[in-house]
């Protein structure tokens, strides 16, 4: 009995053991169950794909990434327990991705992602490689299979056609000529309503139409002329002719003369062909210049009789209109003035209009009385090429001010770039230089017969003056220069437009022009720009006339450009016109000249000084 007790009792203990084993097998592995391990397989592939399609760390694919980002704390064990349970639950929040992208590696082969200590996901070192490799092949598999595909179906891209550098035109813009000048304005408006912030430059002071002044700046001129003489002692003088007005005193011939004896120039001979009797006593005040009337009621008899004789000796121009009879003047007046700097003991002269200004070389001097006197001795006169002026905007009031980039003479232009030219013209122009482009000349005033050969050249005899080892039969020498030059202000303003239906041609042209008789017409003109422009004038259509200065003169944003389209000639928007100037300017067929405009800005500030206290008047 107390054996079979015994083994009754061995076999009850092992039935206890094993009952009790039992039991806490199944509750640890009831534990175990209840938390986030990675034997979860299929949870942890779930979350692995959510991470693979933001492309993201696994720990940032699920909704604990978006409490992070409103700012609702960390993820932690406790969210992990809340998460899954949501999960299981069918309750967690969808994360938004543009497109659905597949794993590398195919379901049967994805690695088993472990959770890290700082709660992001990573995966077993002896699943690395492995994915690693089979990442690779699907790369190139697709890399390969998207070449082959681009092979086969995309053709072979052909080269764009070559763009002229610097210069690009609107092909789509195409207009024929006369739907272009119709459109002149408005695509002019449409750009600069485009541009932010405007590009215009501002006259400064005023605008030049105030006329009270006009006392105080020739007090100005004769104080600056007393200063220079003192300084400069200068024998270089400026023989012109002008019909000016007291607005054209102010707005040209007063800063002229400025500038002029700002840079050397010691006397000038004004040849007065007005009308405006209180402009002309104005130019009589002025110190630095002698004023000859040529016109009644204000000219001596005599002069008027020299001049009409003058004009019936001459040969070339005697007895033609419009601009032949004004260079016959300029031809009467540049002989009486070489007479009269003669007596006066000047050295040089030099033939200049009001709207040209002298610049001198940058590396030499500025001063044109230096640059002349330090020519050599066989030199008898110097040929200074003009550069055109190339106005920015519509709205100028002051060109000397306003008015600072130029188009480069064709002689002074790199020899590279004589074929570019055409990139600097715009509209209907057929050159680039409008007006002439034979430049301005000074002449020694000792030369032998010295005598004038029409507006731009002096001639002289050959002589022993001018014998010198580089000049041994004493021919009379022209040298040119390549660096100093005379900016030429021409056409700058709309008023500039006007004034040709004025002083261009006699009344009885008037008809020919409004009935566009170019025939009859060009009997006053040389050039057809001036021709065109007096045709626009005379019919005065201010939306015309308004045109015709935008599209042939201003370069602007709205400016265009010659073009062809199935054949037919017409004009097509500059595109980028700021960049075509760079271009212009940094190869040498555009010139910034920015002299004029400091010397006068300094000229006007001291001038509203004497405004302000007039006593020192």
């Amino acid at each position: 009995m107390n054996r079979s007790w015994t083994r009754t009792s061995m076999v009850g203990l092992m039935v206890c053991y094993s009952v009790v084993m039992l039991t806490l097998w199944i509750r640890t592995k009831s534990f175990k169950t209840s938390e986030p391990q990675v034997t979860d397989r299929k949870w942890n592939l779930q979350h692995g794909r959510k991470a693979a399609k933001l492309d993201l760390e696994p720990s940032k694919a699920h909704t604990g990434f978006a409490a992070q980002e409103k700012g609702e704390g960390s993820w932690s064990n406790s969210n992990w327990k809340q998460q899954l349970g949501k999960e299981r639950e069918g309750n967690l929040e969808p994360i938004e991705t543009e497109a659905e992208v597949p794993l590398a590696v195919p379901e049967e082969e994805r690695a088993v992602l472990e959770p890290g200590e700082d709660n992001t996901w990573i995966v077993p070192e002896r699943e690395k490689e492995k994915m690693d490799k089979h990442t690779e092949e699907t790369k190139d598999r697709e890399n390969n299979q998207t070449s082959d595909k681009e092979k086969k179906v995309e053709p072979k891209a052909m080269p764009p056609p070559a763009i002229p550098e610097g210069y690009r035109l609107n092909l789509s813009s195409f207009m024929t000529e006369g739907e272009f000048m119709k459109m002149v304005v408005p695509l002019h408006e449409a750009a600069r309503a485009r541009e932010h912030p405007p590009g215009k430059i501002t006259a400064a002071g005023d605008k030049g139409n105030k006329q009270e002044s006009l006392e105080t700046r020739a007090f100005f001129i004769n104080m600056l002329w007393k200063q220079t003489a003192l300084t400069n002692r200068s024998k270089v003088c400026i023989v012109s002719v002008t019909s000016a007005d007291q607005q054209g005193l102010r707005k040209m011939v007063f800063p002229w003369i400025q500038y002029h004896l700002e840079v050397g120039v010691g006397r000038f001979y004004l040849f007065y062909d007005g009308s405006d009797e209180r402009a002309l006593q104005l130019l009589q005040r002025l110190e630095a210049v002698h004023v000859v009337p040529l016109q009644a009621p204000f000219a001596n008899q005599s002069t008027v009789v020299d001049l009409s004789n003058f004009e019936k000796g001459h040969k070339q121009w005697g007895g033609r209109p419009g601009n032949y009879a004004l260079m016959v003047k300029q031809a009467f007046a540049i002989k009486s003035a070489i007479a009269h700097a003669k007596w006066e003991n000047m050295d040089w002269i030099l033939h200049l209009d009001q709207d040209e200004l002298f610049v001198g070389d940058k590396e030499r001097t500025s001063n044109i009385a230096e640059l002349l006197h330090s020519q050599p001795r066989h030199v008898g006169s110097v040929k200074f090429f003009n550069n055109e002026a190339y106005p920015e905007q519509e709205d100028v009031s002051n060109p000397f001010d306003q008015v600072t980039l130029f188009k480069v003479n064709p002689a002074l232009c790199p020899a590279s770039m004589a074929q570019q030219r055409w990139k600097a013209v715009i509209g209907p122009n057929r050159r680039v230089i409008l007006l002439y482009g034979n430049g301005k000349s000074a002449a020694r005033l000792d030369a032998p017969g010295l005598r004038q050969a029409g507006p731009h050249e002096f001639r002289a005899d050959r002589s022993q003056r001018w014998v010198t080892p580089e000049n041994p039969d004493g021919d009379w020498v022209i040298q040119k220069s390549e660096s100093s030059t005379i900016l030429h202000y021409a056409y700058c303003t709309i008023d500039a437009v006007l004034q040709k239906a004025e002083r261009s041609c006699p009344p009885e042209y008037k008809r020919a022009a409004i009935l566009n008789d170019r025939n009859k017409t060009k009997e006053c003109f040389v050039i057809d720009f001036d021709q065109d422009a007096y045709h626009v004038a005379t019919r005065g259509d201010p939306d015309e006339i308004r045109s015709f200065f935008l599209a042939r003169v201003v370069l602007e944003p709205g400016a265009v450009g010659k073009c062809y389209k199935q054949g037919r000639p017409g004009y097509c928007l500059l595109e980028d016109v700021e960049g075509l100037k760079t271009y212009l300017l940094r190869v040498g067929l555009l010139q910034r000249s920015l002299l004029p405009q400091r010397i006068l800005r300094m000229h006007e500030r001291m001038i509203q000084n004497l405004l302000r206290v007039p006593h020192l008047l």
